[in-house]
């Protein structure tokens, strides 16, 4: 029996979308319970993890870069300044243009949470094997750059 016949008898879905669909699901069944103690939705976290890693970013790329579209970034972006965990400032040779940064708060709620995420990521790396882990980035990797990146 081939492969694909195998897996078809045991009812694994075999469109690409709905299986990426599936293992982030698998994945965020974890790591939601993190999100919500730490009181973040996950396009915030999403959103707090990217200007943790590059500050200040503007709204267009941040929007781009935590996969979000614009009006949803708009709107999360108003929640997290009203909790003081980001702040935006005018970029320096356009005023009307404006940069986003995290706070200090937002720093170090960010590290908190980024010390939970590690923790559970530690636990299905274990779970799943390092090798199994790092190839299934690798090929994720490969396949997004075969593709070609949204933009």
């Amino acid at each position: 029996m081939t492969r694909k016949a195998n897996r078809s008898l045991h009812g694994k879905e075999r469109a690409l979308p709905v299986r990426l669909l599936q293992v982030r699901e698998a994945v965020m069944t974890l790591m939601r319970p993190i999100l919500r103690r730490h009181g973040f939705t996950e396009q915030q976290w999403r959103v707090l993890r990217k200007l943790h890693a590059r500050v200040p970013i503007d709204k267009t790329s941040l929007a781009r870069e935590a996969t979000l579209l614009p009006p949803s970034l708009t709107r999360i972006l108003k929640d997290l300044e009203a909790l003081s965990l980001v702040r935006t400032l005018p970029a320096e040779n356009n005023p009307r243009l404006v940069r986003i940064v995290l706070t200090a708060k937002g720093t170090t709620a960010v590290r908190r949470t980024t010390a939970d995420i590690l923790a559970m990521t530690k636990r299905v790396r274990e779970r799943t094997g390092d090798e199994a882990f790092e190839n299934l980035l690798d090929a994720l990797d490969r396949f997004e750059e075969r593709l070609g990146r949204p933009e």
